[in-house]
């Protein structure tokens, strides 16, 4: 009786060995699975933070091409002021001109119908004594 209650003894020591090794394999297992849940979590929390920096960036990058063409339309408009005025200018500057010139061709005609007028004047005065000599 004692040999059976020595080997029901064995056999229990067996199965719980045998059970807590089973024990210790599924707690390594679960640890295991634990970090691979872990893991993906991370992986998970930076394609979240890669999703909102790509985010960020796009809404960054949107604003700064919208600035760009906000600031282009700006200068578009402001070159095309420049150039109006560029273009009144030249206009005025061109009819100064035309109207400088005008009034020294009409100085330059004054004269010359001045410069005849002497000549005429002063040739009649010389046919006349030439008229009276003969």
């Amino acid at each position: 009786a004692e040999e059976d209650a020595a080997a029901e003894a064995a056999r229990a020591a067996r199965a719980a060995e045998e059970e807590a090794a089973r024990a210790l394999t599924e707690r390594d297992e679960a640890a295991d699975r634990a970090a691979a849940a872990e893991r993906a979590a991370a992986g998970a929390r930076e394609r979240a933070r890669l999703a909102k920096v790509s985010k960020d960036a796009a809404i960054l990058s949107s604003g700064i091409i919208k600035d760009a063409a906000v600031a282009r339309a700006k200068a578009e408009q402001a070159a095309a002021v420049i150039r109006a005025n560029a273009d009144k200018s030249a206009g005025l500057l061109r009819a100064n001109v035309d109207k400088a010139r005008a009034e020294f061709d009409a100085i330059a005609a004054r004269k010359a119908e001045a410069r005849f007028r002497e000549r005429a004047l002063g040739a009649e005065p010389c046919r006349s004594e030439e008229h009276t000599s003969e």
